[in-house]
């Protein structure tokens, strides 16, 4: 039986570090804040975790529990840590065949949690993905690679192109962006439907050249997010490749447009406290995708997708606060 999808991605043991003792500064009229501590202090740690993590297997264990039978592929190390995702991505019911150990080290990322928002240090170590066996799974969901991923990427491409009943999911990671346009523009040419928040979408259209897009909508400029915006934002991806997108943003909910319809919704409230926000665009994405599979129409793909992304950030981890179909359903 083919895979409802197969997930490429880095992936990494995320240590989750949370934190009473920091400052953050925000500059207003840029938007931006900064988080800090004491230099050369020792920063108390009032509590410790570390899990599994990874856009592909936080995607993949979100599906697998809305009942997909789903596979991950990536590159880990012959250590204790590659032993423990075999493991633990099993028990989930994910399927393992797809994962190489080629590394000395699995990746791990520390991951400093204060007031529930999460500041990431993510570390990719080099390593040399392939195409495999795949059959033709329904889909293939592409994110996050380390440095030098345009050979494997191209290779990807050329196994899509001769594989067209297998629709493409893409969520660009740090180093889509840290490469430039030019460099994963290839895949978003062949891309059914694209992940990103409204700060990547923008990054990519700057990226591109593609200039003002909307009075609406400067680059470099604030963002006026109102529903005529955000129409004008998928249409400028979509010109870019890309057959659906979706744009997610924090607070404010998410939107997806097919290029001829278009649905919006705000966030899903649940009666519990924000506790991590690690994990959140995933769990999104795994409920979407999910429903899209289950045949669900795009307002409720959406419904899905913010759901359990909201329930996600109630538990500390990428995997913890993830839903049932049932679950999914009654909320």
């Amino acid at each position: 039986m083919p895979f409802d999808a197969v997930l490429i991605s880095d992936v990494s043991i995320d240590e989750f570090l949370k934190v009473d003792d920091a400052l953050v500064m925000c500059d207003l009229k840029e938007h931006e804040c900064k988080i800090c501590f004491e230099y050369a202090d020792k920063i108390p740690v009032s509590e410790y975790r570390a899990s599994l993590g990874g856009n592909s297997a936080n995607v993949a264990a979100g599906m697998a529990k809305l009942g997909l039978n789903v596979s991950v592929y990536s590159e880990i190390g012959n250590d204790a840590n590659g032993e423990r995702f075999f493991r633990e991505l099993k028990e989930r019911g994910i399927d393992t065949s797809l994962m190489v150990k080629s590394l000395n080290q699995t990746d791990i990322h520390s991951i400093i949690v204060y007031k529930g928002e999460r500041t990431i240090f993510s570390y990719h170590g080099p390593k040399k993905y392939k195409i495999q066996s795949w059959g033709e799974p329904r889909w293939i969901y592409y994110s996050s690679l380390p440095k030098q991923f345009e050979p494997f990427q191209q290779q990807l491409v050329d196994y899509l192109k001769e594989h067209p009943k297998i629709l493409t999911a893409f969520n660009p990671g740090v180093y889509h962006f840290k490469a430039g346009f030019k460099a994963y523009a290839p895949f978003l040419q062949i891309t059914d439907l694209l992940f990103v928040n409204k700060e990547e979408a923008l990054r990519i259209l700057e990226q591109s050249n593609a200039g003002v897009v909307s009075n609406e909508i400067t680059l470099r400029g604030d963002f006026l997010w109102t529903s005529s915006a955000r129409k004008q934002l998928h249409t400028s991806l979509q010109k870019l490749g890309p057959k659906m997108t979706v744009i997610t943003n924090a607070e404010n909910g998410a939107s997806v447009s097919d290029g001829i319809n278009f649905a919006e919704s705000g966030i899903v409230e649940i009666n519990k406290p924000i506790t991590d926000k690690t994990g959140a665009g995933d769990a999104f994405a795994s409920g979407f995708l999910s429903a899209l599979i289950y045949g669900k129409s795009l307002e409720d793909s959406l419904k899905w997708g913010l759901t359990n992304s909201s329930a996600c950030i109630r538990e500390i981890g990428p995997m913890n606060g993830l839903l049932s179909r049932n679950e999914v359903e009654q909320i």
